[in-house]
């Protein structure tokens, strides 16, 4: 019924059953499924009508079931989840006002739940999706707003959290590309990339890191100064130099090879974007 109605149907369930935990994650699990195109298989309802008109109302409904349920870890999981696929949906106008509420909503779950994979990896997205809608916006009061939001709730200690937990999680990449590309935009990328070094050749982190500074830097032609990208190439290369060295001489005999493919994949497009950077600025 939801795939068919969309989600003006799945919006008025969730409204009348807010205080019920069971039908909370059943809608917010149906609004993923027809928010998020990157579904596959036989469940995907990204064909469903979005219902964009009412974004703003179902928004303002994910909050209040995340503050009506904070004992209730999939709730906040999923309802984190929904945020960071439903804010770019909303009219900046609506925005201006839930932010804040919405920032706070989702950095409490946070807090409350810092080893849940789910819920760190919804927080991760949302605050990601937070600071992507910031740097597509004109320069203006809004997005100043938003970024002091989250900066003032603790957004780079919830992403610090994720790097500190989840760096040697082998399914855990696409949240720490997600706090990676926050904490590069709320910290800069020297600090970023200073972060990165400090985790050993074996993290996971350090390829999450330089493929977020890619994306970042790919959406955004200003993203890196002449300083950055400089430093980003030299960071490229000693990272791989590291992973090499403790594959051949650095690991005990009965510790796994770090896998440089996806590392050596990954700090050549960011080497080469940075490379294309710096001679645009000569």
């Amino acid at each position: 019924a939801a795939a068919m109605s969309g989600m003006p149907f799945v919006a008025s369930e969730l409204k009348l059953n807010i205080g019920i935990v069971a039908a909370v994650d059943a809608a917010l699990c149906t609004i993923i499924d027809i928010l998020d195109e990157d579904i596959d298989g036989e469940y995907t309802l990204a064909g469903a009508d979005r219902g964009e008109a009412e974004m703003p109302a179902l928004l303002a409904l994910v909050i209040e079931a995340m503050k009506t349920h904070p004992s209730a870890p999939e709730v906040q999981g999923r309802g984190a989840s929904c945020v960071s696929l439903l804010v770019p949906y909303v009219p900046p106008v609506s925005l201006n006002a839930m932010a804040p509420g919405a920032i706070a909503a989702v950095l409490n779950g946070s807090r409350r739940y810092p080893r849940r994979m789910d819920v760190m990896g919804g927080s991760a997205a949302a605050l990601r999706a937070f600071c992507e809608l910031c740097r597509r916006m004109p320069p203006g009061p809004l997005g100043k707003a938003i970024v002091e939001s989250l900066r003032h709730e603790g957004a780079v200690d919830c992403v610090e959290q994720v790097f500190c937990v989840f760096s040697h999680y082998e399914d855990s990449t696409e949240m720490l590309e997600d706090a990676a590309a926050v904490h590069a935009q709320l910290s800069g990328v020297q600090a970023l990339l200073t972060r990165l070094e400090t985790e050993p050749a074996t993290s996971l982190l350090r390829v999450a890191g330089l493929k977020a500074l890619f994306e970042e830097g790919r959406l955004d032609p200003e993203f890196f100064s002449a300083h950055a990208a400089a430093s980003a190439m030299e960071a490229c290369e000693r990272m791989v130099r590291e992973a090499n060295e403790y594959n051949e001489t650095g690991k005990d005999a009965a510790d796994p090879p770090i896998d440089t493919t996806r590392l050596h994949e990954v700090a050549s497009l960011l080497s080469g974007l940075c490379r294309g950077r710096l001679h645009c600025m000569c």
